[in-house]
């Protein structure tokens, strides 16, 4: 740390409760000298948290069940772990809670709930040169007051106020329900608010792509899903009849909350190109700790991918896509031109068009089944000829009218404007505040945190982007040039900042997240504050690994905690098949043909050979287990003497993160309910250049079945399985040979 001037405390105040807010107060009042800054937090509504809710019936931004997409190793701050016990992905209530655990374990935050920041004006103070905040707050029974601070923080959050594009407005038109995914929770109170009868082949309509448009379309495919395999009574009418029709501007790529980690062997190592081969028994992490790993980077200085989408890397980005995949997902979202889910058209020349990320475990194979379909292109107009079950989606070109629109979920995103509205019009004038830049609408500087001309003025979490470990480091850095540290101030006075080169590109070569290189951006401030990045070797990213030079004794205490839990995670991935058998059970998911032959050693067992089809249903799980397929079978067996009939079987099949067991269990005669267990699968190392193996064991009274698995996999999809049973009792001596592809 550089020199920093000692003067008096210095008064902060901090718009919003939220994670943003929460860890600016945090870092000012804890992590710098006591006495060095007064801090007010002021926020709207009735509690902390912001978005996030604080318990399982809280109402919020967000639904309380959604999980988050990223891990909880990157939801949190690098002075507070989550238990180890924790889900790897965790619900949004459990992140309101982690965030109230956080003002408990770092108390004396000033924050006054039911207070809204209405207007804040800066102006000189007195005769001197330093400039002041007025902040005017309108408190619980609209009382007015006015205070007085030296620095401002913008923490009220990127994500304001759900966004309906203006050529959109028109939904109204429609007789069907509408919602915003900020207000979507489930299909059956979505369609509660349908005026008309249901029809035959209805459709739910998702309009927008990203993150929340691949979410609620894979949410509402699960929920009809599983309604209708579930045991009990359907909750959704004539749930079959449904299908989701999504509607992305753009083409998407989706990733699974885990990805392989190693998806390529290396054979022979050139000097100039090393060959490589598909690892069909890869490792599996969480999908942040292996995107983010600092060893995945070329050598010498990070350089900021950050920004545009560069068309000359199209082609390096999706070969490394498909590596982690193990396709390309061109089938995902088609254009009108079949195949070329990936490629725009432009006048006089062909383009390639960056595709966005999305996270989901079903999105992917409901499409592949066709419970999603999913179309490129742009809805036009609602209601044409005065259908009010219609709109025009324009692709390339070309338009085309969907009918029979039961429901609409508008997946558009956000207005960020209310979240400033209390800024004054010369300071946004400095700021070059444009609200039709959605992406970038002010012009900060520092990875988005201040700008040179209003120094006083900081904003944290003010970014398209998840990762909380970047509102820790803005704390940080504005923390320090308030305390008069020559690195910050000099970091901030020669910062060219990209984000005026940001806004001039074109909306399809905008980057996603224009600030989106999340190990760039950490380090940079590393290096801007002079930190040293905790268990120094290279690896994911994590706020853990950032701890500030001062912490005290719990900050240390927590920090080490958390990155000791990720270091054993990824021990136990790299040598005792952690997330196996989530990989296998997720990729299990969908329709595969069967190939069976039996083989049996007494007369009085025929042998024979089964063709059929098999289908893994996703369906919500018991209370004590984490995910749940319902698995259906039939087809034709054929014995070797000529005899020939129809065989079905019927199985549930669950994931328990707890214990990263996978397990099949047997139904009762509905076809539907969990009867009793068949088998544990107990996860094998692989052997050589064989894919992942597992075997079960089953006691029947007096037979026994004993069962070897092999999943080879492509990336995090299984090209093809093997199952192979060895049946043993007083009556019964056969064997069991089944292949199971795509």
């Amino acid at each position: 740390m550089t020199t920093v001037i000692k003067t008096m405390v210095k008064s902060v105040c901090i718009v919003g409760a939220g994670p943003s807010g929460l860890v600016a107060a945090k870092t000012l009042l804890h992590d710098f000298p006591e006495g060095s800054f007064a801090v007010t937090v002021f926020e709207q509504s009735d509690r902390i948290g912001g978005l996030w809710p604080l318990s399982h019936d809280d109402s919020g931004m967000v639904s309380s069940t959604m999980p988050t997409n990223i891990s909880r190793h990157n939801v949190s701050f690098s002075d507070l772990s989550w238990p180890e016990t924790s889900p790897s992905f965790p619900k949004a209530w459990q992140v309101g809670q982690y965030l109230k655990r956080y003002t408990e374990t770092y108390s004396g935050l000033n924050i006054r709930t039911l207070c809204r920041v209405s207007k804040a004006t800066r102006s000189q103070d007195g005769g001197s040169l330093t400039k002041r905040w007025k902040v005017e707050v309108q408190s619980q029974n609209s009382v007015a007051e006015t205070h007085d601070f030296e620095h401002l923080i913008v923490g009220s959050g990127f994500f304001g106020t759900p966004r309906i594009p203006e050529e959109l407005k028109d939904v109204e038109k429609m007789s069907v329900p509408v919602q915003h995914s900020a207000d979507f929770r489930t299909l059956k109170g979505l369609l509660r608010a349908s005026r008309d009868p249901p029809k035959s082949a209805r459709k739910i309509l998702v309009v927008g792509g990203s993150l929340s448009g691949v979410e609620v379309a894979a949410s509402i495919a699960f929920q009809l899903s599983a309604d209708v395999n579930a045991p009990q009574a359907p909750q959704i009418s004539d749930a079959t009849s449904y299908t989701v029709q999504h509607i992305l501007p753009r083409p998407c790529r989706v990733l699974p909350y885990f990805i392989a980690a190693s998806p390529m062997l290396t054979l022979e190592q050139d000097e100039s190109k090393p060959s490589q081969s598909i690892n069909p028994a890869p490792t599996f992490l969480p999908l942040d700790l292996a995107a983010h790993d600092i060893t995945r980077r070329p050598p010498g200085p990070l350089v900021n991918s950050s920004g545009g989408a560069k068309p000359e890397a199209a082609e390096e980005v999706k070969d490394f896509f498909q590596s982690l995949v193990g396709d390309n997902q061109m089938g995902l979202c088609r254009s009108r031109n079949q195949g070329a889910a990936h490629t725009v058209r432009t006048p006089g020349k062909m383009h390639r068009e960056a595709p966005w990320t999305a996270c989901s475990d079903h999105y992917a194979e409901f499409v592949h089944t066709g419970q999603i379909k999913a179309t490129k292109g742009r809805v036009t107009s609602f209601a044409p000829a005065g259908s009010q079950d219609s709109v025009v989606v324009s692709s390339e070109g070309e338009d085309e009218i969907i009918d029979d629109v039961a429901a609409i979920v508008l997946a558009t995103g956000f207005d960020n404007a209310n979240t400033l509205n209390f800024l004054p019009d010369d300071v946004l004038q400095v700021l070059e505040y444009d609200p039709k830049l959605t992406q970038c609408p002010l012009l900060l500087h520092v990875n988005s945190t201040t700008h040179p001309n209003i120094p006083d003025l900081g904003f944290v979490g003010f970014y398209r982007g998840p990762y909380w470990g970047v509102m820790e480091m803005q704390a940080r850095f504005l923390g320090q040039l308030w305390s008069g540290d020559e690195k910050a101030s000099k970091a901030l006075s020669e910062d060219v900042s990209p984000i005026r080169d940001l806004r001039r590109l074109s909306r399809e070569n905008l980057a996603q997240f224009p600030m989106g290189d999340y190990a760039y951006v950490m380090e940079s401030f590393k290096e801007i504050l002079e930190l040293h990045r905790i268990d120094d070797s290279l690896g994911p990213v994590l706020p853990s690994r950032y701890l500030a030079p001062n912490a005290g004794e719990v900050s240390k205490k927590e920090s080490a905690k958390a990155v000791l839990v990720v270091n054993k995670i990824l021990n136990e991935s790299a040598h005792n098949a952690r997330y196996v058998s989530r990989a296998i059970f997720r990729a299990l998911q969908g329709d595969w043909t069967v190939e069976r032959s039996m083989i049996s050693f007494i007369s009085t067992y025929p042998s024979g050979r089964f063709l059929g089809t098999a289908e893994f249903m996703p369906r919500y799980p018991a209370s004590e287990y984490d995910a749940e397929h319902l698995y259906a079978e039939e087809g034709d067996f054929e014995t070797d003497n000529g005899m020939k009939f129809r065989a079905t079987r019927r199985y549930a099949y669950r994931y328990q993160e707890a214990t990263d067991t996978l397990s099949a269990w047997f139904v009762k005669t509905d076809n539907r309910s969990v009867d009793y267990l068949f088998h544990e699968f107990e996860v094998l190392p692989p052997e050589h250049g064989s894919g992942w193996r597992a075997r079960a064991h089953h006691l029947c009274v007096q037979d026994t079945y004993d069962v070897i698995y092999e999943f080879r996999f492509r990336g995090v999809n299984i090209e093809y399985w093997t199952m192979k049973y060895t049946v043993r009792g007083p009556s019964k001596d056969y064997r069991i040979e089944s292949t199971y592809r795509r």
